[in-house]
């Protein structure tokens, strides 16, 4: 949390953000964390329904609102607020959605949460150096991709590449391992 704190200060992202959006927000690790930042709502989503049930039974007396969805389904949007957020978060999710079209409907439907204006901020594992992309496989439960996997699909959905910085080293692609960046 120590580098995305950083990030978030020195770009003072936060600044004045009264509403987020958490995908994949799990056990609610980051909405916790957006809360502790005085961000006052942080809506959100997960895959598993018994997730957002916990979520909403945790942050309901605070005004948050979380749903199940897959992001990377067809029509997910439907599922989402309709109102776009000024900060919106994704915190190792998007490597799990390991089909190619899901992950590209996973970037549209996220795209679309974010208002005009607004950041998204992406923790994922990137390969700086596509040919270390390897092939998806019937038994993979997630799926390092190229940094261009993530940026194109992005700018065409009229988001602006703003950084990207090196988050961690452990528990990524491990060709990655003895990259610089």
């Amino acid at each position: 949390e120590g580098r995305v704190s950083r990030y978030l200060h020195e770009r003072r992202v936060l600044d004045g953000i009264t509403r987020a959006f958490d995908v994949g927000a799990g056990t609610g690790y980051w909405v916790n964390a957006w809360h502790h930042r005085s961000v006052a709502r942080v809506d959100g989503c997960d895959l598993i329904d018994a997730a957002a049930d916990a979520l909403n039974a945790r942050f309901a007396a605070q005004g948050d609102h979380f749903v199940a969805v897959d992001i990377g389904a067809p029509g997910a949007v439907v599922a989402l607020p309709a109102e776009p957020y000024a900060f919106v978060s994704v915190m190792n999710v998007l490597l799990h959605v390991v089909d190619d079209e899901a992950f590209d409907r996973a970037l549209a439907t996220v795209a679309a949460l974010v208002a005009p204006g607004g950041h998204l901020l992406l923790v994922e594992p990137i390969l700086f150096d596509a040919s270390f992309e390897r092939p998806r496989t019937p038994e993979q439960a997630s799926r390092a991709r190229s940094l261009a996997a993530y940026r194109d699909p992005l700018l065409a959905a009229g988001l602006e590449l703003v950084d990207v910085r090196g988050a961690v080293a452990f528990a990524n692609n491990p060709i990655e391992g003895g990259s610089q960046r």
